[in-house]
């Protein structure tokens, strides 16, 4: 059975759809880096952000979370 890791982003625990246009969601497979690029910024943008990152056979899984203040 072949593992793959699954990302999902959300912002104050909402799910960003990984085709929001504003919000371009990469993960490198070989660093397993997550990331999350957000063009343009804007004073809605500003909130709790959270990266949850679990294998397809839930035998892993972790989250991180960043607050992003966006000053007008």
């Amino acid at each position: 059975m072949r593992v793959t890791v699954r990302v999902s982003w959300y912002k104050d625990d909402d799910l960003i759809p990984s085709d929001d246009e504003d919000f371009r969601q990469t993960f490198d497979s070989v660093t397993q880096t997550a990331r999350l690029d957000i063009s343009g910024t804007y004073l809605d943008d500003a909130g709790l952000y959270t990266c949850t990152v679990c294998t397809t056979d839930h035998r892993h899984e972790a989250s991180i979370t960043a607050h992003l203040v966006v000053n007008g």
